[in-house]
């Protein structure tokens, strides 16, 4: 496999992990949450995603040909700030952490559970990952 090819597949599989923790947050918040913030200098849950789906759309559509932002996209009614795959994480702790918030006690862990490293590694392991 060429380097290009490794990079591709490694950035395409960080992707659908990230999306895979955020998508377990979200589903542990109800509408109400989903739309609430903290305080006035806090983003709700919703605010955070339309952000992060604007700046992947306009990072990726097109990006062989354009970079940056597309004419249709409206930055500032998201909220400031940058770039890709770390923006994209970045705010998928955001979104983890406030979904966390809301369910409370009823949280179920999105990654490797409190005390549970060793089974984690070793599941890992046995199915040939690193």
């Amino acid at each position: 496999m060429s380097i290009e090819s490794e990079f591709l597949s490694a950035s395409i599989s960080g992707f659908r992990e990230i999306k895979s923790v955020i998508d377990r947050g979200l589903a542990q918040v109800n509408d109400e949450q989903f739309f609430a913030a903290l305080d006035a200098e806090s983003n709700s849950i919703a605010v955070i995603v339309k952000h992060v789906a604007g700046n992947l759309r306009s990072r990726w559509t097109d990006f062989l040909t354009s970079d940056g932002e597309k004419a249709d996209r409206h930055r500032d009614s998201e909220f400031e700030m940058s770039e890709s795959a770390t923006h994209a994480a970045n705010h998928g702790g955001q979104i983890v952490f406030l979904a966390k918030h809301f369910a409370g006690s009823a949280w179920q862990t999105v990654s490797i559970p409190r005390h549970g490293s060793t089974a984690f590694n070793a599941a890992k392991a046995s199915h040939g990952q690193h």
